[in-house]
């Protein structure tokens, strides 16, 4: 599934995805994403196992050691969404244990604050994926094996689902542009753009 990624063009190069390491489950990869010769994401995608109830899912980082223009990392995370179908999961992770670039550490202000995740950096990344619903911040991941803190993103189930989280989202932006306090500019941009597409 991952291989569907290959040469998808973004700009004036094309991505390339390489598997690193053995895979812990049949269902899982490791891997890197490449934009021409950049290493642009790595993560781990587990393909879902539906006799089981577990979901699709990709738990991952974008990789900033030179920081991507934002477009770019937009377009990124819409390929990445196609892999996820109805009910699957994104991570992305907003703290490295290596380079951290702009995506992670406005993130982390954004979170600081009373902003919805949403709007945030890798929040509106989560959105371009269609991964929109239900976000969730993991700042303190449980036990050992869940890497560094991140949002969760989740694609909805169905339309009712869908419909539901619309309703959910829509009020809570309202709400939040409805405050009287200085906002940044890429703030309202974001809230916005999203509820110009859900009310669509």
């Amino acid at each position: 599934m991952l291989e569907s990624l290959n040469d998808h063009p973004i700009g004036d190069e094309v991505l390339q995805v390489k598997y690193i390491g053995k895979p812990r489950f049949f269902d899982q990869r490791d891997f890197e994403l490449y934009l021409g010769m950049r290493l642009v994401f790595r993560g781990r995608y587990n393909a879902g196992r539906p006799s089981l109830y577990v979901p699709t899912w990709i738990d991952g980082e974008f990789v900033e050691e030179t920081p991507l223009a934002y477009p770019t990392a937009q377009a990124i995370a819409q390929k990445l969404g196609t892999l996820i179908p109805p009910g699957g999961r994104f991570w992305l992770a907003y703290e490295s244990f290596g380079e951290e670039g702009p995506l992670m550490r406005e993130t982390r202000w954004a979170l600081a604050h009373p902003i919805p995740l949403l709007i945030t950096p890798l929040g509106f990344l989560l959105f371009h994926a269609g991964c929109w619903c239900g976000l969730r911040d993991w700042h303190i991941p449980e036990g050992g094996c869940e890497g560094p803190r991140k949002l969760q993103g989740n694609k909805a189930l169905n339309a009712t689902h869908a419909h539901q989280c619309v309703r959910e989202i829509v009020h809570e932006l309202n709400t939040f542009l409805r405050q009287p306090h200085p906002l940044e500019p890429s703030l309202r941009s974001r809230a916005e753009i999203i509820l110009r597409y859900l009310n669509a």
